[in-house]
């Protein structure tokens, strides 16, 4: 089930094999080495599943699963270039994430993965010289 949370998620923001989708950034996958950019924006995705649940109070786990968590992308904007990057960062990825639903069409995925509204907040005005901000959306997968 895990695995295929992170098929969709990814899928999701990231389109043909790694190549972004409609986004004016590079987002980088938590785990995965990447060359940090120099002087321009970016991202780093994170995903972390928080629990297991019932749908309904006699319900079988092995039917009607839930699982809930929530996605976390780490935006980065060069020290000094104020909020609106960020800003318009988020913006981005709002476009395509904020209430969406779906499988993707991923092939053996069996669940549909439903994401809310994204949270922003700033986190360091300077962090090795990037503006910080966490942009978190909270999700719900049902089997």
């Amino acid at each position: 089930m895990y695995e295929q949370i992170r098929q969709i998620i990814e899928t999701r923001v990231l389109r043909n094999s790694g190549s972004l989708r409609t986004i004016s950034f590079p987002v980088y996958l938590e785990g995965r080495e990447f060359d940090q950019p120099t002087g321009s924006n970016w991202a780093v995705m994170f995903i972390s599943e928080s629990s297991n649940l019932k749908d309904e109070f006699n319900s079988d786990l092995t039917e009607g699963n839930l699982v809930s968590g929530s996605i976390r992308f780490k935006l980065y904007s060069p020290h000094g270039s104020g909020s609106k990057a960020i800003r318009g960062m988020a913006d981005e990825l709002n476009g395509f994430l904020n209430y969406s639903s779906g499988n993707e069409g991923i092939s053996g995925v069996t669940g549909n993965l439903q994401l809310r509204n994204g949270n922003l907040t700033p986190v360091s005005d300077d962090d090795d010289g990037y503006l910080q901000y966490n942009l978190d959306y909270i999700f719900n997968y049902y089997t």
